[in-house]
């Protein structure tokens, strides 16, 4: 069974900026691949932003926060967004 995790908040990340901001998203873990995978509703994206080669995903909780890199991103209208995402880089 894969791991999954669920979230109500998640940024993209392009430098310090925002590219996008993910609600109601979920991670699911993609063991065989290394990966994980990210689906949500996007409330905010920044056009030019989430098409950048060096995104990453942060999600904040009460002692910090975890990030990932993004190794590609789909946004789907302005509504929806899937990415794939690498090894973790930071738990803070």
């Amino acid at each position: 069974m894969p791991l999954v995790v669920t979230g109500a908040r998640a940024v993209v990340r392009w430098g310090y900026a925002c590219a996008a901001i993910v609600s109601d998203w979920t991670m699911t873990r993609d063991e065989a691949a290394g990966v994980w995978l990210l689906s949500g509703q996007v409330s905010e994206v920044d056009p030019y932003a989430v098409t950048q080669g060096t995104l990453r995903v942060v999600v904040s909780h009460t002692r910090g926060e975890w990030v990932w890199p993004v190794v590609s991103l789909q946004v789907d209208g302005a509504s929806s967004m899937s990415a794939v995402l690498g090894r973790k880089e930071r738990k803070l």
